[in-house]
């Protein structure tokens, strides 16, 4: 018997070894690829370090694109994340206190400052992807979204399609395929406008495309009518 017993305790044990458990340590993502100067601060540390294509990016660590500069992350879930220059951004640990409370978020970043694009897979259910900023947070469950965060505590959201979800303290709002939401620090997101595709501003049209193969970006947009046209999107340089 004490034989069978010390036999069932050392399986036990080398299962609960050997079991994969997530760790902060995960990486969340992967450089793809850049453009210019990327900086990286890791998790714990005060040093900034020059990014390469390849490097794993994990929950703490803290990227920052300089002047004319841009990088892309290929998220662990397959999400494509376009960061645009003179941007900070925060990588979050999913099984972090903050995200574990949301229930079943497969990644977390904060866009500190700057201008990002996102193409997210679509979720499971029960699962979403955020992306927080100081203002309020963006929840997807797969879509293809622009975001920017100025200085001046301003934050646009532009969904090219899909559905995002954007959250704060003061309220929230639905934001389909095709429109835009501009808010304040410190108010309520306002209702979403319709996106002019003639009047996208200069960030979108610098990251737009850097998460396909397209030349050009098409979306789908609901006129007055009712009716759904397919146009191609054209960017200014202001």
């Amino acid at each position: 018997m004490r034989i069978l017993a010390a036999v069932v305790l050392s399986l036990a044990i080398s299962f609960v070894t050997a079991s994969p458990v997530a760790t902060a340590d995960t990486a969340q993502g992967v450089v793809k690829s850049l453009q210019g100067l990327v900086r990286v601060k890791p998790s714990g540390v005060e040093t900034w370090n020059k990014a390469k294509k390849g490097d794993s990016v994990r929950g703490g660590d803290v990227l920052r694109t300089m002047e004319d500069s841009k990088v892309q992350l290929a998220m662990r879930d397959g999400g494509i994340v376009t960061i645009g220059p003179l941007a900070t951004l925060e990588v979050r640990d999913p099984q972090a206190a903050e995200g574990a409370a949301k229930g079943g978020v497969k990644a977390r970043l904060k866009l500190l400052l700057g201008s990002i694009v996102a193409r997210i897979s679509r979720q499971k259910a029960g699962e979403e992807f955020s992306i927080e900023t100081p203002i309020a947070v963006a929840s997807v469950k797969g879509t293809h979204f622009g975001m920017r965060m100025s200085k001046d505590e301003l934050m646009d959201l532009i969904v090219l399609d899909g559905h995002v979800k954007l959250v704060n303290s003061m309220g929230s709002q639905d934001v389909k395929g095709g429109y835009l939401l501009k808010v304040r620090g410190g108010q309520a997101p306002p209702p979403p406008a319709k996106f002019d595709p003639n009047k996208a501003p200069g960030w979108l049209g610098g990251l737009v495309g850097s998460d396909t193969e397209d030349k050009f970006m098409k979306a789908t947009i609901k006129g007055s009518d009712g009716v759904e046209r397919e146009v191609v999107l054209k960017f200014s340089n202001k």
